[in-house]
């Protein structure tokens, strides 16, 4: 079964933090916060705030699906996961720059 939600672009955590002036240096962003357990238990916690925050929504949805909120077979959804795991890895392996692993994984539409 698959599920599906709109997602509201207006709402703050889906707004790019440049486009929006955030400032990860006062604090920080609402997203990163709910999602730091998740990137530490992968494994991903030395990754930049930038790249964080660009699939820190999807790992929230692989925490919910875990969990048993909800389970998909979206082949959209699935090959955004793999997506995820290839240019994080290529990041984290030193084949890429983080600036190409972000261009890589924005969702234009969110951008």
């Amino acid at each position: 079964m698959t599920t599906a939600k709109k997602l509201d672009t207006t709402f703050p955590v889906l707004k790019s933090i440049q486009h929006s002036g955030y400032s990860t240096v006062q604090k920080i962003h609402p997203l990163l916060r709910e999602s730091r357990d998740i990137f530490e238990q992968m494994g991903w916690g030395a990754l930049p705030d930038d790249l964080k925050l660009t699939i820190a929504i999807d790992l929230v949805g692989f925490r919910d699906e875990l969990s048993g909120l909800y389970s998909t077979k979206d082949p959209n959804v699935l090959a955004r996961r793999k997506s995820i795991y290839y240019w994080v890895n290529q990041y984290l392996n030193g084949i890429c720059s983080e600036i190409t692993a972000i261009q890589s994984l924005r969702i234009m539409s969110l951008a």
